[in-house]
């Protein structure tokens, strides 16, 4: 032993400091480290290890270490002197344990040196013989010690080295590491708690000198970050999840990096893991947890720096962890419903539940726990926090109001503003409408949640009705506002409810009695009413803060008074909005009380027209008024033509809307007058009118001082004409029915014309009153000033009205009373100037009436311009632009008062000066400065004029842009777009399109219009119509086009015959274009008076004089009005020669049943006249769309798919079209007539697609048509057709016609030789060459006589074929050949096969794409072949693997040649070192690729081929880093080849296989490195059939799992290698062996069916046993005695033979109570252990634990109880005799099914009783003994009565496997058929209740069909079963897209391929079974379709859907269906 450094009595030296300053001296290589490390005394070693240390770390802030770092350099160096650090590890041995320096600073050494090894890959190497060193058993144990120590720097030193163990490498060894902590230590909590004592500096940070809990911290964060595998991260957080937990106790505490780093692991690391089970991450971030984390939100201020916010860490963390369901710790929840628990029954939600308490259960309880801790009246973060908790979860918010304690009484206090702004901000989170649909699906719950989900989420039960009233009734105005908005948000929240409430109902459509939505509403409204203030408490509030408003005192402080107003305004703005919502949800309330709306109106726009400036409380204003504008509207108390004081109601919402420029505010003035007068007498005729005047109402304001240039002082005008209007409003509601009167139309008169529309619905009675007040007030007690104004106003309405009105004659009437005003007389003298402009306004009136009359009207000419125009244009062009809006808009109201006040008329250049000039000025005014311009001027006609207007993009009146058009204007598409623009480019577009079609109405009703005139305004229509198509709304639109076609004039126009052709087609036809659309049914109803009128014009004799206008509108006509049409044009033939015109009608009726058949999918009508069809077709074959209707005719009577031409190149589309016309041509198969001349259409010229469906559809149905056919086929004239046409007619002849006595006619060689050439032409399209394959198919089959030629010229055509020229068709054609004629095909099939393989060599060698046709069909074609020429075979190979080695069907191919193919041993060597040193060869069979199970096979087949030569070390090796030791097929192969290089050579490949699996060096490492839940998953679902003397068996079979279980006989032959090497030689090796549960598996497998196997695991087993006799091991008595009880249960074995079977109940109740030994955490050891140690010997022959844990009394029973279902259902899964008859002892089944029967609302209990029952039914012996001795039938079928539907697709399994396994002719015997009838009852009440999925449909259809089969009569169901398995298939068929190819038979990875398929096995079964039956004729007929449907689909691949289409070929031509 060496000398020790120190004496144990020596006094301790000072300890040294162990800094980095300490160590000067440094190395220069390997060497002198070596000799430095060699001395002998303390000091020395001290030095020397601390210069090491120094010079090897790796300092903070350091980049990432570069490969040529001089310490990597000097660590190799010294490392390859002294491997694995011997040096430093001898220093550490001799070290005393008082020597705690020169301990620290050996560790030290070694962690700096595991770190920067650890930076380089080349260097890993260099440290794993220190890390193996260091994880072994004694330096763990004094690591582990020194953790615990006192000496602080040896426990850093030993942190820092066991974090550089836990990342080495990438973190290699981290769970070693893991597994070698002594977490079980009490002292380790201690590190926690040791922070370092000085208080570092701002800029230093923690992890870059961290203290011992920092290093503590990192080192458990280490396990669970990025580097650490999911496993090794899954392992730590279920076994040591409080050591996670223990590292968030002191987070507060924390600096920011620390607690940053800390929660960004768990982040990134945990919760982003999804490999991990979120049931452990939850366990992990439990309420305490998160507690820890919510202490972050105390430290809310910057440290170190202003970005470094603790509790911003905290809350972004907890935001990501607590707010999206389904992430975290937040569940998604049911919204406001009650969670559903299980065993629980449902709350009864019938009634009322308002006293129910509030429901517990609840998805997110840790959520609900952290809610009630946070402070959300303290910090906005945790506010924050809990709003976006609750609005994912809404299902919290109804607990949490009794939980918060939220102090809600009101007082005027920070804490109560907060807590009722939060109550607040939770009553206004969202209403989840997601939350009230059914799972998945967009269909509402028929029941709604219950009453006190809704209460709670919008009145929440804490009082509110008391707080929200006093805090009203408040003295402080902060607690009213803050009061008056929760409640406003409660009331909006409730109106948002009761909507979503309303539209369920309505969509549910709920009535009175019954509706359970409706019926929780009326409670709800009746609760909500008693949790609401009275609404007496709202209106004291409201009158409150209006007395505060007057109140306020008129010498306050100037400073003081703008607060006191906002205060003011935003009282009153919350009194009015609670005013509004309780009208809104609480009419009933309102009611009860005496309160006077009006006065609010009065209140709140008492102001409006006075001068304003926005100020700070304009905004509150404009919100204000807006409640009480909808108030208003809500309130059935208001009386609008009351007064308040001098002004009416009314009054002030006139003066508020023209006064008032806020869009909002006039819209809703807007609405509430439209609501409130449309209800009086004023305007109850037409509420559209009120629009109308108010659009007439003057907007114009004026300065205090206007006044015209003769000094008559100008007034405003709005005030003027509103208090005229006022007055005129109180009289004419006094005496209503004489203004009525006045404005009746007069007596009828022939020269007045009337008009649907409005003709004869007079205006307003109000226009009469304003008429007749302007008359009686004219001269008494107008003034100049409002005359003008009341004047101008009127004019303005009457030009609007005329856009209403269907007769001008009572505008010009009140126009006339007008210009009979005395103007002249009484404005004479002193106001001559607005006498003036009163006349001017007349003018302008009578002018435009007239324009829009007579629109002809001469105008004279404007003289030249007074002075006076040209001094005032000349003055405002020189005028100043004002700098603010307000005064611009002055200004521009003072220029158009000038232009009124004018006494000239201004010429074009004037006027084109002043709109100039205006739009400098105010552009928007341009629009009113026009409408005071005479429209006789036609300013519009002027071509500058009307550029200036479009450059200005000037808002121009339609009426007055459209009475100065001229024909010139209106045929001008450009000025169209103008007028157009001037319509839709108002807010309400409907009413003033309705208006611009009204005032065209008027001009093509005048007698002046000419056709020029009349075309124009057409366009016009059709440009309106066309712009409102895209602007308006669907139903304004229809209104719009209602409006239209209701007008006199266009109804005229479109019944005249005297219109000309040019009107027609360039006026009728364009409106029509634009404004219907012929194949919609309401447009067609719309025009049917038209085109009803149009259909009867033409079954008269004069009909060819009306042949344009019968065209027009012949698509809007009806099915049988055309149909009439045709037949009148039918009955005079002679008539078509002679008129053209006749011929475009019958292409326009035609074209209208093309689009009738397109939208309806029939033809009524045609089949009766196919025959005037026909003759027609004889006379005129150039008649277009002619040859379609016959065809689609013809078609409507033929069989779809009865060809079985598969519609090659069809767009993907549903399936349901093709069924449905399928299922409706079915019926009318035998309707084709007989008598049929087909050579009409055999002998045309040229065939079209038409002319072949014609004739293919007679073939079949007629016998003369069949002989014609072949006339024509054996004549040389049907050589002039082309092959794409004659090929379908070939086909279809010999499918239906007799192919006997046809002799060596030269014509079918050559028909034959069209087909082949079109076969192989690859540019033809796919539907052509399969039509060709069919048809040479038939030809060879069917012409005997001409087989020889035949196949020579396929023989020739094979030849002749080129290089690059390969079909599908042509590899299918010679694949069914020789399937039919193998003998005949031998020259034939070689040489296409030889071509097709060459040919695809070169495309594999291109790297061309490989479509899937021709690659099914040449894998097809080959195995048809039972060898194949190796050198074919070769080169496709060759090309394949180094192009190809990724694409599954080429390597379907290949493996399928390599199979057929005698390959020498040299190529299939070559072809194997090809594959397994390719470049990709680990890319393409990693365990997801897609290509993996493909390139395994083929590397197994070639190593079948030649054993001897294939199976070398260099072929085996590449092999195994891609074997995964699991079950799925492609490992199972690769066993299969490691075996077979062992039978061969004789060696072994333990060590191969000990490498792939998990890359260690010995087989112990390989067992410990394997998945324990993987292998234990294994001993749960144990394949039994696996063989150890034949791991190649069952190849071809699979299992859902394969991929997620172990191979047995691998873990055996692996765990027999680990015992035979290296066993394990420490008890922690012994716990990390039986940890991985292969020693369970052992047991397991002694319930193996092979002996040899049994004998295997007995032997291990047994070695194991005596191991552990000297293995120091905790848990070996336990181990031991389980073992001794597995030997007792072995008897001697009979000699020879092998061990006997323990049945699966044994070895799997022994395989779980091993498990549980090693993991006692699981509940079920003490339940395991505890029945084992009560028996001195394990009972085999019994069913373990069966009434202990079935009939438990714990607290845990339905866990216990869920277990040994679950076992049963493991032990009985493919169970043998032995299993039976444990089961049957012990009468288990009559257990279980009477404990389903108990608990049939558990759905767990029943699915697990259910999987027992699914077990149980796959062995013949126990299903039949079930049967027949415990009456199971009878049994299922009363647990049927009342099945569920989840339980369905369980039932109908079991019910196939008992018709599947059982022996039918006993249970037959036994039962006397009985047993059938019961499967069929059972099926029959199983169905109805079954989810329709087609996957579900498969396995009824099965059993249907199974059914069926069965041997003696009919089951009585059958036909039930088929007619319910019917409707679900019309369901499915909908949803089911059909591919563009051809599918194959077997199911694809293609989702649309795979439904189709999946739909076609189910019609198949179907068909079948409905055969067996005689009675089921309606299914047989609704499944025939689909038979032939799926027969096109698959192409003929389907044998069974193949005959059937031939029978029913052979039965339609025979006229026997």
């Amino acid at each position: 032993m060496p000398t020790k450094f120190a004496r144990h009595d020596a006094q301790p030296r000072k300890r040294v400091k162990l800094d980095v300053t300490s160590g000067t001296y440094r190395y220069s290589d390997g060497a002198d480290i070596q000799r430095r490390l060699q001395v002998q005394t303390q000091d020395g070693l001290l030095e020397a290890l601390t210069a090491l240390r120094n010079q090897l770390t790796i300092k903070s802030g350091e980049g990432p270490v570069q490969p040529q770092d001089e310490r990597l350099a000097l660590a190799r160096s010294w490392l390859e002197i002294v491997p694995g650090a011997q040096g430093v590890f001898s220093i550490w041995e001799e070290a005393t344990e008082r020597q705690l320096s020169l301990l620290a600073l050996s560790v030290s050494v070694l962690s700096s040196l595991l770190t920067i090894l650890s930076t380089q890959y080349t260097h890993h190497k260099l440290g794993q013989p220190i890390l193996k060193t260091l994880l072994s058993q004694d330096y763990l144990l004094h690591l582990n010690s020194y953790l615990t120590n006192s000496h602080n720097e040896l426990i850093i030193a030993t942190l820092k080295l066991f974090g550089a163990m836990s990342a080495f490498g990438g973190g290699c060894e981290k769970r070693a590491v893991l597994e070698g902590i002594s977490w079980e230590n009490k002292g380790l909590h201690k590190l926690l708690s040791m922070r370092r004592r000085t208080k570092m500096t701002g800029s230093t940070d923690i992890l870059a000198f961290p203290d011992i809990r920092t290093l503590y911290v990192l080192f458990i964060l280490s396990f669970v970050d990025d580097s650490a595998a999911s496993s090794t991260k899954a392992l730590f957080l279920e076994q040591r999840q409080d050591i996670f937990r223990s590292i968030l106790t002191g987070l507060e505490q924390d600096p920011y990096s620390l607690a940053r780093k800390i929660l960004e692991v768990a982040w990134t690391g945990i919760w982003l893991d999804r490999k991990i089970k979120r049931t452990v991450k939850v366990n992990v971030f439990n309420e305490a947890s998160l507690h820890h984390i919510m202490k972050l939100y105390n430290r809310s201020l910057g440290e170190d720096s202003d970005d470094q916010i603790p509790a911003d860490l905290a809350h972004h963390f907890l935001l990501a962890t607590c707010t999206h369901p389904g992430v975290g710790v937040c569940f998604k929840d049911r919204g406001w419903y009650p969670r559903e628990t299980e065993g629980e029954p449902k709350p009864d939600q019938s009634g009322s539940d308002e006293m129910a308490p509030k429901n517990t259960r609840i998805y997110n309880k840790i959520l609900a726990q952290v809610l009630k801790t946070l402070k959300v009246n303290d910090d906005p973060r945790q506010q924050e926090l809990a709003l976006r908790i609750m609005t994912a979860c809404p299902e919290l918010v109804s607990g949490y109001w009794s939980s918060a304690s939220l102090t809600l009484e009101p007082r005027l206090s920070s804490k109560w503003i907060a807590n009722i702004a939060f109550f607040g901000n939770v009553v206004s989170l969202p209403v989840p409408e997601a939350s009230f649909f059914l799972p998945g699906s967009s269909l509402y719950l028929p029941t709604p949640p219950p009453l006190t989900a809704f209460l709670e989420n919008v009145f929440p039960s804490v009082n509110t009705k008391a707080h929200f009233s006093r805090g009203l009734l408040s003295t402080s105005p902060l607690v009213q506002h803050c009061t008056a908005l929760a409640l406003a948000k409660s009331l909006s929240k409730y109106s948002e409810v009761l909507e979503v409430m309303h539209k369920v109902e309505s969509i549910l459509e709920e009535d009175e009695s019954n509706g359970q939505w409706k019926k929780r509403r009326s409670e709800l409204e009746r609760e909500a009413r008693r949790r609401v203030p009275d609404f007496q408490v709202v209106i004291a509030f409201s009158q409150k803060s209006g007395d505060n408003a007057q109140s306020a005192p008129r010498d306050a402080d100037a400073e003081t008074m703008p607060l006191k107003k906002v205060r003011t305004a935003m009282l009153g703005e919350t009194s009015t909005r609670l005013l509004w919502l309780y009208h809104l949800c609480f009419p009933s309330l309102v009611a009860e009380a005496r309160f006077d709306v009006g006065k609010l109106l009065q209140t709140s726009f008492e102001e409006v027209g006075q001068t304003s400036v926005v100020g700070p409380t304009s905004g509150l204003d404009t919100l204000r008024r807006l409640h009480v504008l909808r108030l208003l509207k809500e309130s059935d108390q208001f009386l609008w033509s009351s007064k308040s004081g001098s002004r009416s109601y009314i009054n002030i919402l006139l003066s508020a809307y023209t006064s008032i420029d806020v869009i909002a505010i006039r819209d809703a003035i807007r609405s509430l007058l439209r609501h409130i007068l449309s209800g009086s007498i004023l305007f109850e005729h037409d509420p559209e009118e009120i629009y109308f005047w108010l659009s007439s109402l003057p907007t114009s304001a004026r300065s205090l001082d206007a006044e015209t240039p003769d000094g008559t002082p100008l007034l405003n005008e709005q005030t003027a004409v509103i208090n005229f209007l006022d007055d005129c409003i109180q009289l004419c509601l006094k005496t209503p029915y004489g203004y009525i009167e006045e404005l009746a139309p007069p007596s009828s008169d022939s020269t007045t014309i009337s008009d649907h529309q409005g003709g004869n619905t007079p205006p307003s009675p109000l226009l009469a009153t304003v008429i007749e007040q302007i008359s009686t007030r004219f001269v008494a007690s107008l003034c100049p000033s409002d005359t003008l104004a009341i004047v101008s106003f009127v004019r303005r309405l009457l030009v609007r009205l005329s856009g209403k009105q269907g007769s001008l004659d009572l505008l010009v009437c009140l126009s006339g009373k007008l210009d009979s005003l005395p103007v002249g007389e009484v404005f004479a003298e002193k106001h001559a100037i607005v006498g003036s402009a009163v006349a001017q306004e007349i003018k302008i009136l009578k002018n435009y009436l007239l324009f829009l009359r007579e629109p002809a009207t001469p105008m004279s000419p404007p003289g030249s311009p007074a002075s006076a125009v040209t001094d005032f244009l000349d003055r405002i062009e020189n005028i100043p632009i004002p700098t603010s809006n307000a005064l611009c808009q002055k200004s521009a109201f003072e220029l158009i008062d000038c232009v009124r006040l004018i006494d000239s008329p201004l010429q074009k250049d004037s006027a084109t000066r002043l709109v100039s000039t205006m739009s400098r000025i105010h552009h928007p005014a341009i629009g009113l400065l026009l409408t005071c311009l005479d429209p006789g001027q036609l300013l519009l006609r002027d071509v500058p004029f009307l550029a200036l207007l479009q450059a200005t993009q000037s808002k121009v009146p339609f009426d007055w842009a459209f009475i100065q058009c001229g024909p010139d204007q209106l045929s001008n598409a450009e000025y169209r777009r103008f007028l157009t623009g001037a319509i839709f480019d108002d807010p309400q577009r409907f009413v003033e399109a309705k208006a611009a079609l009204n005032v065209i109405r008027h001009r093509l009703l005048s007698k002046q219009t000419n056709s020029s005139i009349g075309s124009g305004a057409l366009l016009l229509i059709a440009d309106i119509m066309q712009v409102g198509r895209s602007s308006l709304r669907a139903d304004d639109f229809m209104g719009l086009k209602e409006h239209l076609f209701s007008m006199s004039p266009i109804s005229a126009l479109f019944t005249s015959s005297m219109i000309s052709v040019e009107m027609t087609e360039q006026g009728i036809r364009p409106i029509l274009d634009a404004a219907v659309d012929p194949t919609n049914v309401a447009d067609r109803s719309l025009l049917s008076p038209f085109s009803s009128h149009w259909a009867q014009v033409s079954s008269s004799a004069s009909c060819f004089a009306s042949l344009v206008q019968i065209n027009l509108w012949l698509p809007y006509m009806t099915h049988e009005e055309v149909l009439s049409i045709v037949d009148r044009v039918l009955l005079d033939s002679n008539a078509i020669e002679k008129e053209e015109g006749i011929k475009g009608v019958l292409q326009a009726a035609f074209l209208a049943i093309e689009r009738h058949i397109n939208s309806t999918g029939d033809v009524p009508g045609l089949r009766s006249r196919l025959p005037q069809l026909v003759a027609l077709y004889s006379s005129q074959p150039k008649l277009s769309l002619l040859e379609s209707l016959i065809a689609r005719t013809v078609d409507s009577a033929f069989i779809p798919c009865i060809d079985g031409v598969p519609a090659g190149g069809r767009v993907s589309s549903t399936l349901q079209p093709l069924v449905l016309t399928a299922c409706t041509r079915w019926p009318r198969r035998l309707e084709l007539s007989e008598d049929f001349d087909l050579d009409i259409f055999l002998k045309r010229p040229e065939w079209t697609p038409n002319t072949v469906s014609i004739i293919k559809s007679f073939i079949y149905a007629s016998e003369a048509a069949r002989h014609a056919s072949r006339t024509f086929l054996e004549s040389g004239a049907s050589l002039n057709q082309p092959a794409l046409y004659l090929a379908p007619v070939i086909w279809s002849w010999l499918d239906a016609g007799d192919c006997t006595n046809i002799g060596s006619n030269e014509t079918w060689r050559k028909h034959f030789n069209k087909l082949t050439a079109g076969i192989i032409d690859a540019g033809t399209l796919p539907n052509h060459r399969l039509v060709c394959r069919r048809a040479i198919h038939a030809m060879v089959w069917q012409l005997p006589s001409l087989r020889l030629e035949l196949l020579s010229d396929l023989l020739v055509c094979v030849g002749s074929m080129s290089a690059d020229t390969l079909t599908a068709e042509m590899l299918q054609l010679g694949k069914r050949l020789i399937e039919v004629l193998p003998q005949e095909s031998n020259d034939f099939a070689p040489a296409l096969l030889s071509h097709a393989l060459r040919w695809i060599s070169r495309s594999f060698a291109a790297s061309d794409s490989l479509g899937d046709g021709i690659a099914r069909a040449l894998a097809s074609f080959a195995k048809c072949f039972p060898s194949i020429k190796p050198h074919l075979t070769d080169t496709v190979l060759t090309v394949l693997i180094q192009n190809r080695l990724f694409d599954n069907r080429a390597l379907d191919l290949a493996i399928y040649l390599v199979s057929a193919t005698h390959l020498k041993p040299l190529l299939v060597n070559r072809h194997l070192q090809s594959i397994i040193q390719h470049v990709d060869f680990y890319k393409h069979t990693e365990t997801n690729a897609a290509s993996r199970d493909a390139v395994i096979r083929l590397v197994h087949l070639l190593f079948l081929k030649h054993p001897t030569n294939t199976c070398q070390p260099s072929h085996v090796l590449p092999l195994s880093p891609i074997y995964r030791g699991t079950l799925s097929t492609s490992n199972r192969r690769l066993l299969s080849i490691f075996c077979l290089f062992e039978d061969t050579r004789k060696t072994s490949v333990a060590s191969l296989l000990t490498r792939s699996v998990s890359g260690a060096e010995n087989a112990l490492d390989a067992v410990l490195n394997l998945e324990p839940t993987s292998v234990f998953r294994t001993c749960l679902v144990f394949p039994s059939w696996r063989k150890l003397d034949d791991p190649g068996h069952h190849l071809d079979t699979t299992h859902p799992l394969e991929d997620r279980l172990y191979d047995p006989v691998f873990v055996a032959l692996l765990v027999t290698h680990m015992l035979a090497t290296r066993r394990p030689s420490s008890a922690v090796q012994w716990v990390q062996l039986f940890r991985t549960n292969v020693v369970s598996l052992l047991i397991r497998s002694l319930s193996s069916r092979d002996g040899l196997f049994r004998e295997t695991c007995i032997s291990q087993i047994s070695t194991i046993m005596d191991a552990l006799q000297n293995a120091d091991m905790h848990e070996k008595p336990h181990v031991l005695y389980v073992f001794r009880l597995l030997k007792d249960t072995f008897k001697e074995p009979p000699e020879g033979g092998p061990s006997p079977r323990l049945p699966s109940f044994s070895t799997l109740l022994l395989a779980h109570a091993l498990r549980g030994v090693f993991y006692p955490e699981n509940f079920i050891y003490p339940l395991t252990a505890r029945f084992l140690l009560q028996r001195p010997e394990f009972d085999t022959t019994d069913v373990p634990m069966l009434y202990t844990m079935l009939y438990s009394s714990s607290d845990d029973w339905r866990r216990e109880r869920g277990w040994i279902l679950k076992f049963i259902a493991d032990a009985m899964l493919g169970a043998g005799e032995e299993e039976w008859e444990v089961f049957r002892r012990r009468h288990t089944w009559d257990l279980l099914a009477s404990l389903f029967q108990s608990g049939r609302q558990d759905r767990t209990l029943r699915n697990e009783i259910l999987e027992i029952l699914l077990n149980l039914t796959n062995s013949q012996r126990i299903t039949t003994s079930l049967v027949l001795k415990s009456g199971l039938l009878s049994w299922i079928e009363m647990m049927l009565l009342s099945p569920r539907e989840d339980d369905c697709l369980l039932w109908l399994r079991i019910l196939e496997n008992i018709i599947g396994v059982v022996d039918p002719v006993r249970l037959e015997s036994s039962t006397g058929g009985e047993w059938r009838a019961g499967v069929g009852r059972c099926m029959t009440l199983v169905q109805g209740h079954a989810a329709s999925f087609l996957p579900t449909l498969q396995l009824k259809s099965r059993i249907v069909l199974k059914l069926s089969l069965l041997p003696g009569s009919t089951v009585p169901t059958l036909d039930v079963l088929l007619s319910h398995c019917l409707a679900s298939l019309h369901h499915l068929e909908r949803d089911i897209v059909l591919p563009t190819f051809p599918l194959s038979p077997r199911l694809s990875s293609l989702a649309s391929e795979s439904y189709a398929v999946l739909w076609g096995e189910v019609v198949v079964n179907l068909w079948r079974a409905s055969m067996t039956s005689g009675r089921s004729r309606e299914a047989w007929d609704e499944l025939t379709p689909r038979m032939l449907i799926w027969n096109q689909l698959v192409d003929g691949d389907d044998r069974v859907s193949e005959w059937a289409r031939r029978e029913v070929v052979r039965n339609v031509t025979s006229k026997n269906v």
